[in-house]
């Protein structure tokens, strides 16, 4: 073996890689790999065998036949080896968002080529443009939990989002008195929150920088048509040009292709939503059906951005909060740069305070009495531009019953298999975490498409229903979300050995899957409700034992 591979640290290297002849539609350019003058042959890249921090070795599963170095990047080895030697010859992404754009890395590490990548939005502004990604109005915040960060280091990218990214420690709500309650996270991972857009464009720089021989992504374009062969081994995709940032389409195709492999990556949210899974949801061949949950009138939210510039001596590496008597929250997470990006969502059917908000007179008056901890951290610029602004919705809650494939040319992973309202940051970092799965999948399967679509629904489509499942119980209120929420404490205080933390404590667990989660939970619910039926059965009991004893003869005589 070379010594070399056992090397954890090094410089960032470009790396090269063989191309294979191919039949995909669009051009390609000749690449000759490095080769290693120690080794007679050439082979695939791929992440480094993990090493076990407890052990300090290569696991057990990389053998010595497979691995040659071939450089280093952000301090990762990286390996070459010829193991997915079904892989199909082509392979679409359908969007360019931080799914789409780590899927496609985590293909390349593997060796896969020809991988084209397509996103109907425009190209973000560079990642390290103080200015514009200091405009709060750019993108909304996300926060990387440990799921999220666990897939990110797999493939090397951690780094690459931290660089831009604000560690969180804790949150800070505001009592009756408006004076603010730190509460400090104890966690292993501290949540990473940077704006959304800036994630893409920071991936998107990784990709250009490492992996632009075997990755191309375009923007500007979306799938609108797609169709399959009948014996479900091809896919056929007509490509649009967009306009005005992927709402509207040009009316005829600018380009058709055939693929052997095309992976959905995209919502189905927008005015067309996503042609991949309309597709599958619509085809016989496919037990793909596409499951929306029933959105409840009373916890339906819009939302604007409200730029919040924190005073001197206030700390920024919390996540502030506040709500009103009238169901409108103010949910604050900061930036790199210091400033917090607030979301003040407001019911819809609350007309009076959504007319408030869009008057800029009126929008200071209604900062100043109910959220006077924020008011003075607005400017009078801000309100302005927050007046004028649209209201912006919340996705509804979704996921991808029965099967995530079709045949093996098509698959979907991340908001196309389950879309949930981002209350708790699940909706990226799960999707992180399909992404690890369906890589398992590949490996055992050696990248045959016929093998490792089917495994893969099979191993997550069950998480994918889980989550949205859970997702939506914690928007119906206090019977489902408040209520649940106080019994887990209550219980799990009394009997820890018995009772697990509450259901948000419960998703945290990088180690469990949403399945086991729900499992678990429904045990904890059934036994809370046995417990309390019986107390209240024995009261009940007691009592009217006690009410016989007073209306007796015998009681009265005495």
């Amino acid at each position: 073996r070379d010594p070399s591979a056992r090397r954890g640290r090094g410089r960032r290297g470009l790396l090269s890689r063989e191309r294979t002849a191919n039949t995909f539609a669009f051009p390609q350019r000749n690449v000759t790999a490095f080769q290693n003058p120690t080794t007679p042959t050439g082979g695939r890249l791929r992440p480094a065998p993990f090493v076990s921090k407890s052990h300090n070795r290569l696991d057990k599963k990389a053998r010595a036949s497979d691995v040659k170095i071939m450089g280093v990047v952000r301090g990762a080895a990286i390996v070459a080896t010829d193991d997915d030697s079904a892989k199909p010859e082509s392979v679409v992404i359908v969007g360019a968002g931080p799914t789409g754009l780590v899927t496609a890395v985590m293909l390349a590490r593997r060796g896969w080529t020809n991988i084209r990548v397509l996103e109907k939005r425009n190209r973000p502004e560079k990642a390290s443009n103080v200015e514009i990604w200091g405009d709060p109005q750019r993108s909304y915040n996300i926060g990387l939990s440990a799921r999220g960060q666990l897939a990110l280091q797999k493939y090397d990218l951690l780094d690459v989002a931290r660089e831009y990214a604000k560690e969180v420690k804790g949150r800070c709500d505001f009592d009756k008195d408006g004076k603010p309650v730190e509460k400090l996270a104890q966690k292993k991972f501290d949540t990473q929150v940077l704006q959304r857009d800036r994630l893409v464009a920071a991936f998107l720089e990784e990709v250009e920088r490492n992996y632009s021989d075997v990755i191309t992504v375009e923007h500007g374009v979306a799938v609108n048509s797609c169709t399959f062969s009948e014996s479900g081994d091809k896919a056929t995709l007509q490509i649009f040009d967009c306009k005005e940032d992927g709402d509207y389409c040009d009316t005829d195709a600018k380009e058709t292709i055939e693929t052997s492999l095309v992976i959905g990556a995209e919502g189905n949210a927008g005015k067309r939503g996503s042609a991949v899974i309309r597709a599958m949801d619509e085809s016989k061949m496919c037990k793909t059906k596409m499951v929306k949950l029933k959105e409840r009138i009373e916890s339906t939210r819009v939302y604007k951005i409200i730029p919040i510039e924190l005073p001197a001596g206030y700390r920024t590496d919390l996540n502030y909060s506040s709500r009103t008597g009238k169901g409108v929250a103010m949910e604050c997470l900061p930036t790199k740069e210091g400033l917090l990006v607030g979301v003040l969502l407001i019911k819809p059917t609350d007309e009076e305070t959504c007319l408030k908000v869009s008057d800029p007179k009126k929008l200071r008056e209604y900062l100043d009495s109910d959220f006077p901890m924020f008011s003075k951290m607005v400017s009078d610029e801000n309100v302005e531009i927050i007046a004028k602004s649209k209201f912006s919705g919340l996705p509804n809650f979704q996921y991808a019953g029965g099967a995530l494939h079709l045949g093996s040319c098509a698959g979907l992973i991340g908001d196309a298999i389950h879309t949930v309202k981002p209350y708790f940051g699940m909706g990226v970092n799960s999707a992180f975490e399909d992404i690890t799965v369906l890589e398992e999948c590949i490996e055992k399967a050696k990248g045959d498409s016929r093998v490792f679509l089917p495994q893969y629904s099979k191993n997550r489509a069950a998480d994918a229903k889980a989550l949205v499942k859970i997702s939506h119980s914690f928007d119906g209120g206090f019977l489902t979300f408040v209520l649940p929420l106080i019994l887990d404490s209550v219980f799990n205080r009394l009997a820890p050995w018995l009772f697990m933390p509450n259901t948000i404590q419960m998703l945290q667990k990088d180690d469990w899957s949403f399945v086991r989660t729900s499992r678990r939970k429904r045990f904890d619910r059934t036994l809370q409700i046995t417990i309390l039926a019986t107390l209240f059965g024995g009261s009940v009991r007691l009592a009217i034992m006690l009410v016989k004893f007073l209306l007796s003869k015998r009681f009265f005589l005495a």
